[in-house]
């Protein structure tokens, strides 16, 4: 454990209750026995057993930084100083500036007092519009996806029918309602027996629903019952735009559909990312 982890007022605050109960224990058990050694010795293990109960037990709270206006790297860099967790998503905005914190967006607020670990969530401006979805656009067509980046972790919880599936999140813009988002997911460490990106498919994996700011979220799965994801797997996920024709040709084959390229008109990958499984 280095310095810089190390919560300075709760480890004094630990040590002064274990002194506390050393010098209590120590005064009580001499002046019944009159063996001061023996209590003294007794005393000290007290105290350092105390010490370490209350250093784990009660940890230093901390106030939550204000993030309004940081870039999204900065925001992730000042929660992580203070041993918090960032977990921003993308959301369009008219006030703020493209890719900086939404004010008032972040959860918990600002100043509250939290302990170490809480995930804090924030807002990151996208643009000043909103795309229209649905109908035809005339601005380009793009995805991205936001959670996770690249070299970034994805949890992964068994369903009940002992699959392990994923959340994906990104945006999208340019989509008309003749077009079509695919999820796609590749094992890359261990490999899959068959090479290439497995198709993510209804009822339960995919993305069902483009909402109307262009955000969108994705279920994957990896892994199932008899063959089941181990935390530290490698594995790289994509997103396409496809015409809602090619969709329909892909999602009606029967069995597991896998595609060594990734059709479509705009793709967006994360890749490298880590499995952990809870």
């Amino acid at each position: 454990m280095s310095g810089d982890n190390i919560d300075w007022i709760a480890a004094m605050r630990a040590l002064g209750l274990g002194l506390g109960s050393n010098l209590l224990v120590t005064g009580i058990g001499s002046l019944i026995t009159g063996r001061k050694a023996v209590w003294f010795m007794t005393g000290c293990g007290v105290m350092l057993i105390v010490t370490v109960f209350f250093f784990y037990s009660w940890p230093e709270l901390i106030a939550v930084p204000d993030l309004s206006s940081l870039s999204r790297a900065e925001a992730e860099v000042k929660l992580e100083r203070k041993q918090l967790a960032p977990e921003s998503r993308p959301q369009y905005s008219a006030e703020t500036q493209t890719g900086l914190v939404i004010p008032g967006s972040q959860e918990p607020a600002p100043g509250t007092k939290v302990r170490k670990g809480t995930i804090v969530k924030f807002a990151v401006a996208l643009a000043s519009t909103r795309p229209e979805i649905g109908s035809s656009t005339t601005g380009p067509i793009a995805v991205t996806i936001h959670k996770p980046a690249s070299q970034a972790t994805v949890e992964a919880h068994q369903s009940g029918d002992g699959s392990y599936q994923f959340t994906v999140m990104g945006i999208c813009q340019g989509i008309s309602s003749s077009m079509r988002l695919l999820l796609w997911v590749k094992p890359v460490n261990p490999p899959s027996e068959t090479p290439g990106w497995y198709l993510q498919r209804e009822p339960i994996n995919g993305i069902h629903q483009i909402n109307q700011d262009g955000s969108w979220n994705g279920i994957g799965q990896i892994g199932n019952k008899m063959w089941p994801p181990r935390t530290g797997d490698i594995i790289d996920i994509a997103v396409t735009i496809v015409p809602d024709e090619v969709a329909k040709e892909l999602l009606s084959k029967t069995g597991v559909v896998i595609s060594i390229s990734l059709p479509g008109q705009a793709k967006a990958v994360a890749r490298e990312v880590r499995v952990e499984v809870r």
